[in-house]
């Protein structure tokens, strides 16, 4: 005779037996499945499937191949999901009517982004939809996500030509504490070889505040750029990262921060200057508050190469202790403040005139640009410098007129005026020919004051 704890098991197991069978064969397959397909379709808008779907005791709820498919082709797929595996826990389900997930895992997911030439995103229509004001019967609530081998897909058709954006193995983990908020990890690799990006953070709901660490390798910028943030009056050739560590935060009401360093080549247009070199960024401090960019640190320039309509005029390895350095794209200003080196460097100023320079130093300068207006003061040394400009350009430059004082001592004159006329850099080009020792230096004076190029040249220069 079979005692009656023993009967209790056995019943228990047969109904756990029947209901897992149930589960599995009828319900999640069967019912579950038209219920997720009915609710998907009304709230995503497009069509979903998925192969299959089935408990297991240790695993919970798997979910293969789960496809959205995208809602101007229906035929192709907008997010794919490998496998999706999750555990509801029961108590909270009976008790509270609120559905707990502890973890869920999402393997070799794929998703297809896209901007249509008219600038709307494939997912745009997700973005405007309005949430029901109708609290769900069943609030969810996931503890953490994970997700492995993941691939992304971005395609730009706005820009011309259309941009594209491939990211491999995106692994990343996310954890939501009612107390800190959201804490996520996030790696991936990109089409380039050894080349990576890795950001870990934490998202504050309660203030909305984001912090970000975010480190790099290998990465070419320039069409993330051009698809998220475009540059306006500004051209952008070359923008890669070979090694970066830059620290973001950002708060509702407070300017976009960021900190760290970062090295890799640049190649940057606006109006009628370009400037290349391999750019090195040391205790960097960013600082946007949407009209102005404010910089504190260290910018290392090298083999730099600054040029104006074509023409080399600065050529050498640059070094800038910024303090600050403020740009308003909108105002099209800039100031600059701070200790800057060019070692070696050359200057071209004109076709016929170049310095060269072992060393230059400009300590505690001051630099101001607004619109077509350059202003420059400063403490400047240099080191073997040369000066060159062919016969044309002493022509060009100077009077051929000779004057022999009773002395016996020769002198040149010239017309500062004609440097006024070619449009020369008239404070840089004073300076060096002050260093040089071919004009006084209260020259150089009067020309920083502002009395001008040609009230300084009306009694002429002595060059002796």
């Amino acid at each position: 005779m079979i005692k009656k704890p023993v009967l209790i098991i056995i019943i228990i197991l047969m109904i756990a037996l029947t209901g897992f069978y149930y589960i599995n064969n009828f319900f999640l397959p069967v019912q579950f499945k038209e219920i997720v397909y009915e609710t998907a379709r009304k709230t995503l808008h497009r069509e979903v499937h998925f192969a299959q779907i089935y408990y297991r005791p240790f695993k919970g709820f798997v979910i293969k191949d789960l496809v959205i498919f995208r809602k101007d082709d229906p035929n192709l797929p907008f997010v794919h999901v490998k496998e999706a595996q999750f555990k509801i826990l029961f108590a909270p389900l009976l008790q509270r009517q609120q559905i707990i997930i502890p973890a869920l895992l999402i393997k070799n997911p794929f998703i297809h982004v896209m901007r249509y030439p008219d600038g709307l995103w494939n997912f745009s229509d997700l973005l405007r939809s309005k949430i029901s004001s109708v609290p769900s019967p069943f609030p969810v609530l996931i503890g953490r996500v994970q997700i492995s081998g993941g691939q992304a897909e971005i395609a730009d058709l706005q820009s011309a030509p259309a941009l594209k954006i491939v990211t491999n193995n995106i692994n990343a983990d996310c954890r939501l504490s009612l107390s800190k908020g959201l804490d996520f990890q996030v790696r991936s690799e990109l089409a380039a070889p050894a080349s990576g990006v890795s950001l870990k953070g934490q998202f504050n709901p309660a203030r909305k505040s984001w912090q970000v660490n975010v480190t790099a390798a290998n990465v070419d910028t320039l069409p993330f750029i051009k698809i998220f943030a475009p540059l306006k009056n500004i051209q952008l050739t070359q923008a890669e990262i070979t090694t970066g560590d830059v620290n973001l935060s950002w708060a509702p009401g407070k300017p976009w921060q960021a900190g760290g360093s970062l090295a890799g080549p640049l190649d940057i247009g606006f109006h009628d200057r370009t400037i290349k070199g391999d750019l090195v960024l040391k205790n960097a401090d960013f600082q946007y508050d949407g009209k102005t960019l404010n910089y504190h640190g260290g910018i290392v320039l090298d083999k730099a190469e600054i040029s104006r309509d074509n023409m080399k005029i600065v050529q050498g390895n640059i070094s800038l202790n910024a303090k600050p350095l403020s740009f308003s794209p909108a105002e099209e200003s800039l100031v600059v403040k701070g200790n800057l080196q060019l070692a070696p460097g050359y200057l071209n100023p004109s076709e016929q005139v170049s310095m060269s320079f072992g060393t230059v130093q400009l300590k505690e300068f001051h630099y101001q640009q607004e619109l077509y207006t350059n202003i420059l003061t400063g403490e400047m040394s240099a080191s073997k410098v040369k000066f060159f400009a062919p016969d044309l350009a002493l022509a060009l430059l100077f009077t051929d007129e000779q004057v022999t004082e009773p002395t016996g001592k020769a002198q040149y004159k010239t017309d500062l005026s004609r440097l006024y006329e070619l449009r020369l850099p008239m404070l840089l080009i004073a300076e060096g020919l002050a260093l040089l020792g071919l004009i006084p230096a209260k020259q150089v004076q009067d020309i920083r004051s502002g009395s001008g190029p040609r009230d300084a040249a009306k009694d002429g220069v002595d060059l002796g």
